[in-house]
């Protein structure tokens, strides 16, 4: 599958994560995280920050947070330090994202998200090692 720059993206994809489960697609362009089905169908693309200085840096996905209402979420880092937890809504009948929670704990770019069943997650950047959430 191609998933075309000029549909759904108006910069470049910087990182992308396949949902092993579901076989849905994240892309991350700029501040816009954009989900797609498997055959390539948009599914949502979202606006993660007012900020164009604050582009997402770094993206993990998780199905199992059990404070989630459908126990699946998406976590974005960004460029000025912040984590953003995103998680399923369904509006109208439209299933969209929402910002469910911001953690403001590193004071340069979030460079890596990893989550665990177990630990939490952890996130580190430039100047600090690794936090647990």
């Amino acid at each position: 599958m191609i998933i075309d720059h000029g549909k759904g993206h108006e910069l470049p994809i910087t990182l992308v994560r396949v949902d092993d489960k579901t076989g849905e697609i994240a892309t991350v362009s700029g501040v816009y995280l954009n989900l797609w089905t498997v055959n390539g169908t948009l599914l949502v693309s979202k606006k993660t920050s007012n900020v164009p200085t604050a582009p997402i840096t770094a993206l993990a996905a998780s199905d199992g947070f059990d404070w989630m209402e459908n126990y699946s979420a998406y976590v974005t880092g960004h460029e000025d330090g912040s984590i953003r937890v995103w998680g399923w809504t369904w509006d109208s009948g439209k299933r969209d994202l929402c910002l469910r929670t911001q953690l403001k704990a590193h004071s340069a770019a979030i460079s890596c998200l990893y989550i665990s069943r177990f630990v939490g997650m952890e996130a580190s950047s430039t100047l600090r090692s690794i936090d647990r959430y």
